[in-house]
């Protein structure tokens, strides 16, 4: 599939269309998503966020559990704990023991982007709108 007939396929997605997403919301956003056995993709929404396998992290079972781990919560001595999974270093990546390794190897897909924010930083607005400009 050459550029054109990428931009004709993606044109006629709706939830392409849309403003700056912000990852903390756990949102959805459209992804390129090998299909099955097959040499091709698909565009779909889906979840933004990393979601452990269970078999690693047996303790997030429901949505519910989820929920509570990506915002936080008081354990039973009253300190508060949250784990970030929104944010994998490169050079760490594929490490053993790290929590995103399986899924790097076995569960990859594109995120369509025109462009990013790194949290960490305060990037200066656009002149014009007024909004954070879109690249890191």
């Amino acid at each position: 599939m050459g550029l054109k007939e990428f931009k004709k396929l993606v044109a006629k997605y709706d939830f392409l269309n849309r403003d700056v997403l912000n990852g903390f919301d756990f949102g959805s956003t459209a992804v390129l998503k090998p299909v099955d056995g097959q040499e091709d993709f698909e565009i779909v929404p889906m979840e933004w966020g990393f979601i452990p396998d269970p078999l690693i992290w047996p303790f997030i079972e429901t949505r519910e559990q989820l929920n509570k781990i990506r915002r936080g919560y008081k354990d039973h001595r009253g300190n508060f704990v949250k784990y970030d999974f929104l944010n994998a270093v490169g050079e760490e990546l594929l490490l053993k023991n790290k929590v995103y390794r399986q899924a790097a190897l076995n569960r990859r897909c594109i995120i369509l982007s025109t462009g990013f924010y790194d949290w960490r930083h305060i990037f200066p607005l656009n002149k014009r709108t007024g909004e954070p400009r879109k690249t890191a």
